[in-house]
Parts: C-alpha cells; structure tokens; sequence
C-alpha cells in the first residue's frame, strides 16, 4: 500500500491494510467500535467470506484482483439521502476519471451496483431490421458492487470492484466484468493500480457526501433510465407491477409511472428492466407499448443494448434496518 496519508481526505482516517481477511467488513465493524475516525478505510488483498446484502449472495476473486474495501463513516453520513447511491456516484466518476475510455459506457443500477454497457453495435447494411440485430447484444455487466450496514451508530460502506481478468463464478445473476476486460483487454499493466484507485475514491467520496445536486446526477445515469420495467414492491413474493422508470425521488426511492399515470415511489423491491417493445414489435404480438420516456437520449442513440436484458435487483431496507445497500 501507498502512504495512507497520501490518499486521505479525511483528516485523522487511516488505512488498514490485510493480506487476507474474513471480509472488510467484519475488520471494519470492529475497528469502528473501538473509535476509528471517520473515513478510515479496511483493504484486503482477498476475503473469504466477502458477501452481498442478501442471504446467498457472495463476492469472491482471486487475490489482488480487485478493490475489495470497506470505508467508515459517521450516521450523519448515512442519514444523507441515497446513501448508497451517493457511494456508487462516487465510483462512477472515479472510473471515468481514472478510465477516459468507461465514459458514456457505465450506468448505476438501483440502488447500488456498477454497470458496463456493451460498446453500441453499429448493424450491418445487410442486416434488415437494425432493432433486432440490436437485441442480439450482450447484456450489462457487473463491474463493482456495495455493501452499506450500519454497525454501533456508524456506518460502512463496503465496495468490491473487479479489476483484472479472472474465471467468473457462472451462477451470477449478472455476468461479472473486470476493468482490464472491459476496457483493456490483454493489457493488465495499462489497468489504473488498486491504490490509485482508492484515493481518487476516497476524494469523490468526501465530496458526493455533501453535495445537494448529487442524486440528480445519480439519475443521470440511472441504468434503465425511461424503460418499461416489471417491478415487484417490497420482499420478493409480492404481486409485481409493470411499470416506466421515471427516475429518482428526494429520498433515493425509485420513481414509477403506472399504466393510468399514476407516479409512485418505492424504497425497496425488486426491478427488472425489459427491452421497451416498439410499435412493430407489438403488431407482430410483442408485449405492449408503455409510455415513452427516451431512454435512448441518455445513451446517444434510438435503442439500447441493455433493453434486451432483464436486471434483478435486490430489496432496498427502509430508513431503519442496519443494511443499506447490497
């Protein structure tokens, strides 16, 4: 590791660092009882235990693969609306910073994974119908997830974010990706170092925490932003809704336009974003139209990779349970 000095803006924070560890969690939850200063970080090399916000659901990689992290903070900085949303806007723009290539290709998805877009397929003069050459494209994939609980009046925010190439676990729900694969493919020395990383992370972090205009941003680049989505509200086993992605409350929930106009907001659930059926796909018995919202505005172009996949993502926990993120 680098001098932690050197990459903290937090003053007094420090850095800790483990060869390898149940996960940065469970080192994080203890050194934040014992009073470490807000900002101070927990890095491993690996985890074996390093986990999601569900039951069953697990980050592993092979050691010194990724940036594997938990960060400590004060309840005043959970308490900030879209928490974990605020956490992924930060990685979001310490990797177009750090990786001029990523930009226009990452998206945030509700509320606390890194997405990959697929880079735009421009169809072939042959190909007659350029929509579905389009729904031939590889779907989004996984390239960090966070992990925020509450622990003694604190709270932690955990970050895994993949960045050299290794064998992928094939029960994901979410094909994962690695920035070396994504963006630097066979070059692994060209791949911004673990440490460099954390300290552009740190900063954007300490900045995101206190800016008012941050959850505008988030929904900038909120993945699925304007689609048709299938929505169930609350725990899994509840009746879904189908729905359009408006967007983003104050609060971080997630905004929905029913079918009769209706805009409701939900804090937790589970979302699937489904390719949005054009006119002829719903002449040829394709699901019904919704309403339009331009979805492909955000991303420079008439359709979308990402349409033709179907996301799931976890519950969120209300303002009072101890996890916040996944």
């Amino acid at each position: 590791m680098a001098d932690p000095s050197s990459l903290q803006p937090f003053p007094g924070a420090r850095i800790f660092h483990f060869l390898e560890t149940t996960s940065t969690m469970d080192e994080a939850r203890i050194l934040s009882t014992a009073g470490a200063a807000r900002g101070s970080v927990v890095v491993a090399d690996s985890q074996k235990a390093g986990r999601g916000r569900l039951p069953g659901r697990a980050w592993s990689g092979k050691p010194g693969s990724s940036l594997l992290c938990t960060i400590i903070l004060d309840a005043a900085d959970g308490s900030v609306p879209g928490f974990p949303l605020r956490v992924g806007l930060a990685l979001l723009k310490t990797m177009t910073t750090l990786v001029p290539r990523a930009r226009g290709r990452l998206s945030l998805k509700w509320p606390n994974d890194l997405l990959v877009m697929p880079p735009p397929r421009l169809h072939r003069p042959d190909e007659a119908d350029a929509a579905d050459a389009m729904e031939c494209a590889p779907p989004p994939r996984k390239l960090a997830g966070i992990l925020c609980e509450g622990s003694g009046g604190r709270v932690l925010a955990g970050i895994g974010l993949n960045l050299l190439s290794q064998a992928w676990p094939s029960d994901c729900k979410i094909p994962p990706v690695s920035l070396e694969e994504a963006f630097y493919p066979g070059a692994p020395s060209e791949v911004a170092g673990r440490d460099e990383v954390l300290a552009e992370l740190l900063r954007r972090l300490a900045s995101v925490l206190r800016d008012p205009d941050a959850l505008s941003e988030v929904e900038e680049n909120l993945h699925g932003l304007g689609s048709r989505v299938r929505f169930v509200p609350g725990l899994p086993g509840s009746a879904p809704i189908e729905a359009s992605l408006v967007g983003l409350a104050p609060s971080g929930a997630l905004k929905l336009r029913l079918d009769d106009g209706t805009i409701v907001e939900h804090a937790s659930g589970e979302l699937a974003i489904e390719k949005t059926p054009s006119t002829d796909d719903a002449s040829r018995g394709g699901a019904r139209q919704g309403p339009s919202l331009g979805i492909g505005t955000r991303w420079g172009r008439t359709s979308d990779p990402d349409h033709a996949s179907r996301i799931a993502v976890d519950a969120v926990p209300g303002p009072d349970a101890s996890r916040t993120g996944d």
